[in-house]
């Protein structure tokens, strides 16, 4: 979608073609000149069929530039830069003709990339490219404790997909998510008897832990339909704070720890 700077209604662009089994499109960035949008394209075949396009402003039509690649940008060098599974490519491009005219080559690897396909990387007006090395989510990890020294001790668990990492209040447990294929669901480390437990087991997705103030009880966020919390020993049931169609993380509390604060997307 368009908005004016000044505000006003925004303008729908382009639509995802279910047919063609586009599922969204995502990562716009405006080329020099403002005649045209780079995008990218995420079919229901998975991240990595994900396609580069072209959206004209002027015909309001777009056409798919590069199959395989995500979150493209544009280089004042004359070249698209994209992500690809952890590596950056750059594909030579003509501003005149909107064309794509080289073939794609490897510039960069072991760039952090999400399972949106999000790769953390932007290139500046001269040609500057800066970027997160590491990996991203759904890649094996341990997590580690980081002293203000710099020294990272690891914590006594077995690798996994481990996300959102968060400390308790009191300061004697660490709640995280942790996914397993389909699956992903909130945990809770003990600091003192050093062992990981299971907190929610609902279906879906459970993600985003988040402390309350008095460290009693965690809320999480679900693919399935809102906002929830429960105690963080495990007992009691999970009550839902908040219903809705997109997903939703929980953000932060406020001094008093009656109001929370959530973001959401999709």
């Amino acid at each position: 979608m368009r908005i004016s700077a000044a505000g006003g209604d925004a303008e729908i662009l382009t639509t995802p073609d279910t047919a063609r089994g586009e599922v969204d499109h995502v990562y716009p960035d405006f080329l020099p000149g403002d005649r045209a949008v780079l995008f990218a394209i995420t079919k229901d075949q998975g991240i990595d069929n994900s396609q580069i396009a072209l959206l004209d402003l002027e015909t309001g039509e777009y056409r798919v530039l590069i199959q395989g690649g995500n979150h493209p940008r544009y280089s004042a060098s004359g070249h698209i830069v994209y992500g690809v599974a952890g590596t950056l490519r750059a594909v030579r491009f003509d501003l005149a003709s909107l064309e794509v005219t080289g073939n794609p080559v490897p510039v960069l690897d072991g760039v952090v990339t999400q399972e949106s396909g999000s790769a953390g990387f932007n290139v500046a007006t001269n040609g500057t490219l800066v970027y997160v090395s590491g990996v991203g989510y759904g890649v094996s990890n341990t997590l580690v404790w980081v002293g203000r020294d710099g020294r990272e001790e690891p914590l006594d668990l077995a690798p996994g997909i481990y996300r959102d990492p968060v400390v308790s209040p009191d300061g004697t447990r660490v709640a995280l998510s942790a996914a397993e294929g389909q699956t992903e669901a909130a945990w809770v480390w003990s600091l003192l008897s050093r062992t990981l437990t299971r907190l929610t087991f609902e279906s879906g997705r459970q993600y985003s832990p988040l402390w309350t103030p008095d460290s009693t009880r965690i809320v999480y966020g679900s693919t399935v339909d809102g906002l929830y919390w429960r105690r963080a020993d495990g007992t009691g049931a999970a009550e839902q704070l908040l219903e809705t169609e997109t997903n939703v993380s929980p953000f932060g509390w406020s001094a008093d720890g009656q109001v929370a604060s959530f973001v959401g997307w999709g």
